[in-house]
């Protein structure tokens, strides 16, 4: 027997049913949860995921009640005084999880209907990508909910680093590797379907660049001598750049694979005598990067795709971690500004920069989330190394980790269609 439940959202619209995202909220918009019906454990999980999803954009308040059941127009135009958009979530069999419509309360009147599926085996995935489906009706805008971090975990006074996934906000932390040695900058490739993370692993000899899935299966990607560190990846997987010191400072080098050759090939990109480090790959196929060639101090560059028509995006300063947005096509990067390292971005459109962070907190390696949205850093005060989650809507920062831990090297992945098998 089918079971029905209605998950009944209330938030404030402007004429095109969206919320105006690009400037900061001075109101959060009241949310009401409603589920309607006899309460299932699946329907509870999705109910909660969709509040602290939501609750997680700083522009919502939330609460969730229950309902036996709505017959007609007026009970849903009862709750306008909260809000004037309904969500009626009905729980299916099959492929769907469940059936939801989006209603304006003010006439009782459907503006939209869709399915939920019924992708992969996590149910707290339905329920993100639920939230992630009301996030662009409501906005036009995609949230990060669909999305995983990768991060070095440290334990205090000990040469051990865990290699760490967790879903975007910090929970559900997942161990994918452990070692008895030191380990930074791990990365994502841009598979969305066979998800691996490339991290660097401090051995006797040098700096290896390791790869593995999400289960743990781990392999050597390259153990040249001296640093091998900090892929990129292209947003179609065709590239990939990392960072080699075999020749003493470190330099930018192409990777490919030659298939008939069965073996991989590596083409120098840049040609100095600088530390050349923190690549990403933009959509037109140049190259953004950090080096100190110039002035021995670094600074944030961007090159062409064969590594000519290399431009300082900024003047002065110790900039450094680079990190580009394929979705807003902006750039931040942390610059050291009265003795604390601050997040910039710069915007490639009008060629113009912010400082979007002042507070007594260095924060470094930024990487953005897949929505455009959202910066994920590491915060170090000297006491503590956390994570945290800096809004460019609202420029309110939330910590996803505690102090128990030195955690570090955040890289955020795309968003997933389906959770990643974790094993």
């Amino acid at each position: 027997m089918k079971i029905r439940i209605i998950i009944c959202i209330l938030v404030s619209v402007v004429t095109s049913h969206a919320v105006e995202v690009g400037a900061r909220q001075t109101k959060k918009m009241g949310i009401t949860i409603a589920q309607i019906g006899a309460e299932s454990p699946l329907m509870k999980e999705l109910a909660h995921t969709v509040k602290n999803d939501l609750a997680f954009t700083g522009q919502f308040e939330l609460q969730i009640v229950q309902i036996d059941r709505i017959k007609k127009i007026h009970q849903v135009q009862s709750y306008a005084q909260y809000g004037p958009l309904m969500v009626a979530l009905q729980e299916k069999s099959g492929k769907y999880v469940a059936e939801w419509r989006l209603y304006d309360t003010r006439t009782g009147k459907m503006i939209v209907g869709r399915h939920l599926a019924k992708s992969g085996k996590v149910a707290r995935q339905w329920g993100h990508a639920l939230a992630n489906s009301l996030i662009t009706e409501l906005t036009k805008n995609d949230g990060p909910f669909c999305s995983k971090i990768v991060y070095c975990k440290e334990y205090p006074k000990q040469e051990k680093t865990d290699i760490c996934i967790a879903d975007y906000d910090g929970q559900h932390e997942h161990r994918i590797v452990s070692l008895n040695s030191f380990a930074i900058g791990p990365r994502w490739n841009a598979d969305i379907k066979s998800p691996l993370i490339m991290y660097s692993e401090y051995t006797p000899l040098n700096v290896r660049l390791m790869m593995t899935d999400l289960k743990g299966n781990k392999s050597v990607a390259t153990s040249f001598e001296g640093l091998n560190m900090l892929p990129a990846f292209s947003l179609d997987g065709a590239e990939a750049i990392v960072c080699l010191s075999a020749g003493g400072s470190s330099q930018l080098y192409r990777y490919a694979h030659d298939e008939r050759a069965k073996k991989s090939r590596y083409t120098r990109l840049t040609k100095n005598d600088g530390n050349n480090l923190s690549p990403s790959i933009m959509e037109n196929g140049n190259i953004l990067f950090c080096s100190d060639f110039q002035t021995r101090s670094p600074q944030i560059y961007i090159m062409d795709r064969y590594g000519d028509n290399i431009c300082c995006i900024t003047t002065g300063g110790f900039c450094t971690s680079p990190s580009y947005s394929q979705k807003s096509g902006k750039i931040t990067y942390s610059k050291i500004v009265e003795g604390y390292s601050q997040l910039m971005v710069y915007d490639i459109s009008n060629k113009k920069t912010i400082q979007l962070t002042s507070d007594p907190v260095h924060k470094t390696e930024a990487s953005w989330s897949p929505c455009g949205n959202y910066l994920l850093f590491s915060a170090d005060n000297t006491k503590t190394k956390r994570l945290a989650v800096e809004s460019l809507l609202t420029k309110e920062r939330i910590y996803i980790t505690d102090g128990s831990f030195r955690y570090s090297y955040p890289s955020w992945s795309p968003s997933y269609p389906e959770f990643p098998d974790l094993g």
